[in-house]
């Protein structure tokens, strides 16, 4: 699975790669232990690993939200071509940020942005569309660089224009604030949901990592969307009022789960069919039935196991309630115990015994011929 889930966002093996990184650190990156792996239509059978949690180090749970975002970016440009988008960089003021500060210097440079712009957007009619601030590591120096990237829409007045780019100067210690338009906004939409560089975690030192880490779980908003582009949004998909007639048939049908739920044992101990959708491995596209291993299950060593073609990623039946049976080697090799044997008698105390039995059966016969004549 090296190369069948690369992709601009990361990828599975980087992100597991970062995981065993975190694990050896003590953190626990994993959503539980129960690992998953997709049994294709041709047979051939994809391991996973245990799910990661949602966090911005692994960058492969968030890619449906990411991609979504650039094809509405490219839509409403699309739509609104008077816009002059720009793409635009600002830092924290001042020095770069120690690991024992990292979520402290992270919310004050936050605040400060949202005060900047929404000043700006209010004043000088100043408008950004997305707004994604990124965390990268200084291995030269050991510090962390904590700055923000926007696609912004300036305004037709040069004098106002002006002045946006003089209070980003006086706010800010470091900006980039370049003059050619945006050519591709999804593009640069994609680049701002990129908080971390994976390929530059897996080189950071221990506590560095682990910092990052922590940070992503205080539910920080790395990234977000604003302005017009936002209010197009919510009008192209808005929220609709749930139906109360749906709403109780859903309350009904879950009742009647709970209450008919199987408590017994056993099927905590089965694989788990959870879906069967089309899978991407590199540029192949196939069918293919995603499982959860059992608790305590490992994949089978050796020769690996085939399942029949004649699944229903092939068929049009619907899917098997149990995945294929696999053969499974026991975790620990039991203890070899040596057989309980008993003394075996000597052969010639054996021969003895066996002629002196010949011995009375004969003497027993005579007796029976002698007091038994026949008649």
């Amino acid at each position: 699975m090296s190369s069948s889930h690369q992709s601009r966002f990361g990828s599975f093996p980087l992100a597991y790669h970062a995981a065993r990184l975190l694990v050896r650190a003590g953190e626990q990156p994993f959503a539980d232990d129960c690992e998953r792996y997709v049994v294709t239509e041709d047979g051939e059978v994809k391991e996973f690993g245990p799910p990661l949690k949602q966090h911005r180090l692994f960058a492969v749970g968030s890619r449906a939200d990411v991609e979504k975002t650039a094809a509405d970016l490219a839509a409403y440009v699309k739509e609104n071509p008077s816009h002059n988008l720009r793409f635009w960089t600002v830092c924290r003021p001042g020095q770069k940020s120690e690991i024992a500060n990292l979520e402290a210097d992270y919310r004050e440079f936050n605040a400060l942005l949202n005060t900047v712009l929404t000043d700006l957007r209010q004043r000088l009619e100043f408008g950004y569309f997305v707004c994604g601030i990124h965390i990268r590591y200084d291995r030269a120096s050991g510090l962390f660089d904590i700055h923000a990237h926007l696609i912004c829409c300036l305004p037709s007045d040069d004098e106002k224009c002006e002045k946006i780019r003089s209070r980003l100067l006086i706010e800010f210690s470091r900006v980039d604030l370049p003059e050619d338009r945006v050519r591709n906004p999804a593009a640069a939409a994609r680049y701002c949901y990129r908080t971390y560089n994976q390929r530059e975690v897996l080189q950071w030192p221990q506590e560095a990592l682990v910092a990052a880490w922590r940070l992503g779980g205080k539910r920080l908003h790395f990234t977000r969307t604003a302005g017009a582009f936002a209010k197009w949004r919510q009008t192209r998909n808005p929220k609709t009022e749930p139906d109360p007639h749906h709403l109780a048939l859903v309350r009904a049908r879950r009742r009647n789960r709970a209450e008919t739920r199987y408590a017994g044992n056993g099927w905590e101990y089965q694989d788990k069919h959870l879906v069967t959708r089309d899978w991407r491995f590199g540029d192949r596209v196939v069918r293919g039935a995603l499982f959860q291993r059992a608790r305590g299950r490992r994949p089978a060593t050796g020769t690996p196991t085939t399942y029949s073609t004649a699944l229903s990623t092939t068929s049009q039946s619907s899917p098997p309630a149990t995945p294929p049976v696999q053969v499974q080697t026991p975790l620990t090799t039991p203890p070899v115990t040596p057989p309980t044997t008993q003394p075996r008698p000597v052969r010639w105390v054996q021969a003895m015994l066996a002629g002196i039995w010949r011995t009375c059966v004969k003497i027993g016969a005579g007796l029976c011929r002698t007091f038994h004549p026949r008649e």
